[in-house]
């Protein structure tokens, strides 16, 4: 065999190795992503790893008629794999991704190289790749100080950035496209890098501004010199977030508890009125919003920023304004109260159930009309909070807690949104308030859904196909009824 012919038939065989580690990597993961039912795979993985382990070998001393039937078979197994594992990835949306990510720990650097390597390699990009794409590099070029929370590059450089991110996804033509999505990353970056206020970040949009220039980027998104500027775009935005939000925060704890040592209870001002206790419990609980999705946050940021300015205009001026008092009842922000309010709705719905039973209206799905909203309750969901309180079995009475806690969450989000909307003509300055509760109790579902997602996996690999499937269900419901509120 000539020296040419050797090496190409040994640079084919590292390609289908570089793409069976991807498609490897991929198998893993899938198989532990919520996807619901998937088609089974054509081509066995186990089977191309054994056929790879033989052509190794062969390449030692390699014979053309012995080694080339076997190159060429080994690559249409892996083509066939690789589309059938772009049709799975269809799938995953970029909050599955997201959310796979946050709960798995464990995913080492290399996986999310790898994950990435195959967004970048595929045959043909959907709007999907884009955002998910965005996300794996975040994850795979930048570090979280366990410390402080802050985020920041691993490289030194930008060109070493660059020179990484080309080795994933070999350059293309810089050409004026490409060269103008530089020009504005550049100058987005520049501008983010010289805010000095929250209030700054968020009414400039500038979260929103990034996502709409990557959204608009299209094909050019994907040239390696324009992912090493998303790269530090994203690193910027949150590095940003982090250090100004903390500082508003502060200074929210600051006013708050300044008011509070001269018997302030709560303050009036142009706005209306506020609990200092409530302010001052919001500013101490904001790694719940740093950690939340904060792209999705602008109105309740925005509540933020309105917080902290009624308390700095209350400490500059005083106290509070008798100007503004209301007869309508601003809205407990305790996390201890909130907690009880969803106690008490959770024993108002099983109340409500009893009654139906009792004048025998009861069906497999219940509908039950509360002051503001209407309940769906499923069957399964009406067993747990009928029986739940007599379950002597540890195992059942964990499941129907779960699923009785998610009922009441489900009603009271919807009953708190409709609460605030109420408000928000009768009484605006109260509106920030409602507004809080109703955040809570969201972010209280997220929690849930994840406590869900985690029993109904352990149902599912103990064979309780059944009951999986009823805690998979609820927890749409919860998720479904979150995505719906806008706020």
């Amino acid at each position: 065999m000539s020296t040419t012919t050797a090496q190409a038939i040994i640079k084919r065989y590292n390609d289908s190795a570089r793409r069976f580690k991807i498609l490897f990597v991929l198998s893993r993961n899938l198989q532990n992503m919520d996807l619901g039912e998937m088609p089974v795979s054509p081509v066995d993985l186990n089977q191309v790893y054994g056929k790879i382990n033989v052509l190794r070998k062969m390449l030692e001393n390699p014979q053309p008629e012995q080694v080339l039937p076997v190159v060429e078979e080994l690559e249409q197994q892996i083509a066939a794999a690789w589309r059938w594992y772009e049709a799975a990835d269809r799938k995953i949306t970029p909050f599955i991704l997201r959310s796979y990510c946050e709960r798995t720990p464990e995913l080492a650097g290399d996986q999310i190289i790898l994950m990435l390597q195959f967004l970048l390699d595929k045959s043909e990009h959907d709007e999907l790749d884009q955002a998910k794409i965005d996300y794996l590099l975040t994850q795979a070029f930048c570090v979280t100080d366990s410390a402080t929370g802050m985020i920041k590059l691993k490289v030194a450089s930008e060109q070493d950035l660059y020179k990484q991110i080309e080795a994933l996804s070999p350059a293309k033509v810089y050409g004026p496209q490409v060269e103008q999505a530089v020009r504005e990353l550049a100058t987005l970056i520049s501008e983010i890098y010289g805010l000095s206020t929250f209030e700054g970040l968020i009414s400039g949009d500038y979260i929103n501004r990034g996502r709409k220039l990557k959204a608009s980027l299209g094909e050019t998104f994907y040239h390696p010199m324009v992912l090493t500027k998303c790269v530090q775009l994203n690193a910027l935005l949150r590095q940003k977030f982090l250090q100004l939000y903390k500082a508003e925060s502060e200074e929210i704890r600051k006013f708050s508890q300044m008011l509070i040592d001269t018997g302030k209870s709560q303050i009036g001002t142009e706005e209306g009125v506020l609990s200092i206790a409530s302010a001052l419990e919001f500013s101490e609980n904001t790694s719940q919003l740093i950690n939340a999705d904060y792209g999705t946050n602008s109105e309740r940021l925005k509540t933020f920023i309105r917080i902290r300015e009624m308390l700095t205009r209350a400490v500059r001026s005083y106290g509070p304004d008798p100007k503004h008092a209301s007869t309508v009842e601003a809205v407990d922000l305790q996390e201890s109260s909130l907690a009880a309010r969803l106690q008490k709705r959770q024993e108002q719905i099983k109340q409500l159930l009893l009654e139906t039973v009792q004048q025998k209206f009861a069906t497999a799905l219940q509908i039950l009309d509360l002051e503001r909203s209407r309940l769906v309750v499923s069957a399964w969901e009406k067993e747990a909070l009928l029986r739940g309180d007599k379950e002597t079995d540890p195992a059942k009475r964990a499941i129907y807690g779960l699923l009785a806690r998610s009922v009441a969450l489900i009603s009271e989000i919807n009953e708190s949104y409709a609460y605030y909307r109420s408000q928000s003509a009768i009484a605006p300055h109260l509106s920030d308030t409602h507004l809080m509760a109703v955040n809570y109790y969201i972010m209280q579902a997220h929690q849930l859904a994840n406590e869900l997602e985690q029993m109904s996996r352990r149902l599912q690999e103990a064979g309780s196909i059944d009951r999986a499937a009823d805690l998979s269900a609820t927890r749409y419901k919860l998720l479904d009824t979150c995505w719906k509120i806008k706020v």
